[in-house]
C-alpha cells in the first residue's frame, strides 16, 4: 500500500487492517476509518484517500454502512478516552 495522508487531519496512512474476512490490500473503492481523526474515506481508483461523501455513504448497502458507521463509533470513543 502507498503512503498516503489523510484528507482530513494529514496523518499519513501507510496500512489498512480489515474487519473480520480474509486478509487482502484494499481495492479501489473500499471504505475506511482514519484512526487519528475518526474521518470515513474512500481508495480512490487511483488507490488514493479521499473523504467518502454522503451520496458514497448512502450507497453501501445497509450491512457495510452500519459496520462502517460502528468502525467510526469505536474510533471516535478510543480517540475520546486518550
Amino acid at each position: 500500500m502507498n503512503r498516503v495522508q489523510c484528507p482530513n487531519c494529514g496523518r499519513i496512512v501507510d496500512r489498512a487492517t480489515r474487519i473480520g474476512g480474509t486478509v487482502r490490500p484494499p481495492l479501489p473503492y473500499d471504505v475506511a476509518v482514519c484512526c487519528r481523526c475518526a474521518a470515513l474515506l474512500e481508495f480512490g481508483d487511483d488507490m488514493e484517500i479521499r473523504l467518502l461523501s454522503n451520496e458514497a455513504l448512502m450507497r453501501l448497502d445497509e450491512g457495510h454502512r452500519d459496520l462502517l458507521l460502528k468502525a467510526k463509533g469505536e474510533v471516535d470513543r478510543m480517540l475520546r478516552s486518550c
